[in-house]
């Protein structure tokens, strides 16, 4: 009584104050009268509409508990009955199922689902009872009993989902239905999760040998045994029922059990390898990697062995922000490295590029040969880091802002770098040799990058930041198509378009061009191709033409021959 007269007076109070704001000549005197009759008529029209709703509640609670008591005696019949071939257990489903769609409709509504939680136990509590007290579990009865439990569960589960779902969406996935249903699943708990949390918590706690911090990949090749023995142990005994995609089902027993021995998993791995955001070992660089890249083979080979939900826990806890934020940091340090020492690494590509053009000045090997090795560098990051794209779409941007888009944009540094320092000693046929490679490089990033970006899904376009690498490199494309198209015509033009005799050297360097444009393919390349015969059918007669088809293809210079056929067979201009 006290508290509601206190609400009465501080809702008088305030609408006194609101009126002598809205109206500074009010008097309290003449504005109190009114202002306390709407009040009090308030309060009686509240009061009545909560009687009313508390009286509604109670019902629903009276039907709710009726409906559990019958489905404890349909169960309760069908554990004692030992005729065989009788209906017991099918009345109890039967009911069972009724007792569902009550709670699928208002009950749920009205109750809320912990509420509910009292009259499911009181239904299911001589079945529970039974699998808990039970040690027979080879038996037939025992059999019939699991079998009934694990359905029962699983379907109250998706009726709970199909009226509730943001609510048991947040159960399944953060474990916190294990407070709420603990005395629902204790019989499945007990007999195949326990055991198994026991044994893991016994072999993994600080001080053993097998729990050394340095050594976590340990832990989790002994958790996907774990896993492994649980989906055995739960298809042995009956706890899946017939349906071969239950064991997958986000509502079924066996997932709900991968989610509990998950949550215990996560626990025993943040303490015994200090694997948390307050970690102080998160300071050194080596032990991040190793940790984060021992998780990222876990989750891979768990992939269709763990359900689905449990991974995804797994996934979000065991790669907390701060974790994959520093071995994203020391990917892009290595893919930096890669490019800086490319052209030491990849050595061998000198033989081959020896044969197809002449010597390149020394930056511009550097760039090609360390793009290329920083190319692979990254590729096999983003493989190996597929399964958190699946698993936390979010990462998706992080990758990209983080790892791919700060490497590219050094890359792409470099090439802007090295434009403006060219060669004082070059020639004109160095400069179109350059411009090729220059082309080609930058080519095979672009192509990279796009399918990175695609990958990378969740990157907005219309983010200026993240789009603009992939901006910045069309740019690139577009001025170097140009710049090589303008260098290969020079070329030409010296080459073809004088009366001074041509020596061999220059149909051989022709013939090293041509093959470089034709061997790339990419739609750059085809531009710079495409220019090039346009200009020479405007520049070359037919005769000519002719003459040099038949002396390249003679002494073996079969890309400037047929490359002269193309274009006598188009025609020419002149």
């Amino acid at each position: 009584m006290a508290g509601a007269l206190k609400k009465m007076e501080d809702a008088v109070l305030e609408a006194v104050i609101c009126e002598l704001m809205r109206d500074h000549s009010a008097r309290v005197s003449a504005c109190l009268p009114r202002i306390l009759a709407n009040v009090v008529d308030y309060g009686l029209s509240s009061a009545a509409s909560t009687e009313h709703k508390g009286k509604q509640t109670v019902d629903v609670q009276f039907q709710a508990t009726h409906g559990a008591i019958s489905v404890a005696e349909c169960l309760e019949r069908a554990i004692n009955s030992e005729a065989k071939g009788d209906n017991t257990w099918t009345t109890a489903e039967v009911e069972w199922n009724a007792f569902l769609e009550e709670i699928g409709g208002r009950w749920l509504q009205d109750m809320g689902l912990k509420g509910l939680v009292t009259p499911i136990v009181e239904a299911l509590s001589p079945l529970i009872t039974f699998l808990a007290s039970s040690g027979d579990w080879r038996s037939k009865k025992h059999e019939i009993a699991r079998d009934f439990y694990a359905r029962a569960v699983s379907s109250l589960l998706r009726h709970i989902v199909s009226a509730h779902s943001t609510e048991m969406d947040v159960f399944v996935r953060r474990g916190e239905w294990k407070s709420e249903f603990g005395e629902i699943l204790l019989p499945f708990m007990k007999s195949e999760v326990e055991p198994l949390e026991k044994e893991l918590a016994f072999h993994f706690r600080a001080g053993r040998r097998t729990a050394r911090s340095d050594e976590p990949q340990h832990c989790l090749s002994f958790l996907l045994q774990i896993f492994n023995r649980y989906s055995e142990n739960t298809r042995a005994r009956w706890w899946a029922f017939d349906n071969a995609g239950a064991l997958w089902d986000a509502e079924a027993l066996v997932s709900l059990g991968a989610v509990a021995l998950a949550s215990t998993a996560i626990s025993i791995f943040y303490n015994v390898y200090e694997w948390h955001d307050r970690s102080g070992n998160l300071r050194r660089r080596d032990f991040v990697v190793h940790g984060v890249n021992s998780i990222l083979d876990f989750l891979s080979r768990a992939r269709g062995v763990v359900h689905e939900n449990a991974l995804i826990l797994m996934a979000e806890n065991l790669l907390f922000p701060q974790a994959f934020y520093q071995y994203l940091d020391a990917v892009r340090v290595m893919a930096e490295e890669t490019f800086r020492t490319g052209t030491r690494l990849l050595w061998r590509l000198q033989f081959l590029e020896d044969q197809l053009a002449p010597a390149l000045p020394k930056k511009v090997l550097e760039l090609a040969r360390g793009a290329q090795h920083m190319l692979r560098c990254i590729e096999a990051v983003i493989r190996r880091l597929g399964i958190v794209f699946s698993l936390i779409p979010g990462y998706n941007i992080v990758v990209w802002e983080q790892f791919v888009n700060p490497s590219v944009e050094m890359f792409l540094d470099s090439l802007e770098a090295i434009r403006k320092q060219k060669e004082a000693n070059s020639n004109w046929v160095t400069d179109v040799d350059v411009a090729i490679s220059l082309l080609h490089t930058l080519q095979a990033v672009h192509t990279s990058t796009e399918e990175w970006y695609g990958r990378c899904e969740e990157v907005s376009k219309e983010n200026a930041t993240s789009y603009s690498t992939l901006r910045r490199l069309s740019q690139w494309r577009d001025k170097l198509t140009a710049e090589t198209t303008q260098s290969a015509v020079e070329f030409m033009r010296v080459l073809f378009g004088s009366d001074q005799q041509i020596y061999i050297s220059q149909l051989y360097a022709c013939n090293s061009v041509i093959q470089q444009l034709e061997m790339s393919k990419t739609s750059a390349h085809i531009i710079v191709l495409r220019n090039l015969r346009n200009f020479l059918r405007q520049s070359v007669t037919s005769e000519q033409l002719k003459q040099l088809e038949d002396y390249t293809r003679a002494i073996g210079l079969h890309h400037v021959a047929d490359f002269m056929g193309e274009i006598k067979g188009a025609g020419t201009a002149k």
